[in-house]
């Protein structure tokens, strides 16, 4: 069984990354956060397979998060995929310096969750 877990301040983005998920993974279990405050601990003690992270948050935000985990030094390393509505390469740049596994920017459309979700359940 996998284990996801997805930290997301948006209901309807959280809702979306969740429905794709399990309609492309049976075996699954996944976790929810709706802000950066308890990921750390989350991410420590779930030891999930992949975790998809918002970087807009209030409070501790994406980035905050990335730089906690990687002070943290757990092992094994988390995958962290951002999933984030921002497109600037700075952004980017920066969430991959702190240690994500990948960047992606949110879909518009069902589609393109099944393709984002796809590419990386798919891909283990």
């Amino acid at each position: 069984m996998k284990t996801i877990l997805v930290i997301d301040d948006d209901d309807l983005d959280r809702c979306a990354l969740k429905r794709t998920i399990k309609s492309i993974c049976d075996d699954v279990a996944i976790h929810e956060l709706d802000s950066g405050e308890a990921a750390v601990e989350m991410i420590s003690s779930l030891k999930p397979d992949h975790t998809f992270l918002d970087l807009w948050m209030p409070g501790i935000d994406g980035f905050g998060v990335l730089q906690a985990v990687s002070s943290a030094r757990l092992e094994p390393k988390p995958n962290i995929h951002i999933v984030s509505t921002s497109d600037y390469i700075d952004d980017k740049k920066r969430a991959l310096e702190l240690g994500c596994t990948d960047y992606h920017v949110k879909p518009d459309s069902r589609a393109g969750y099944r393709a984002l979700v796809g590419s990386i359940l798919n891909a283990d």
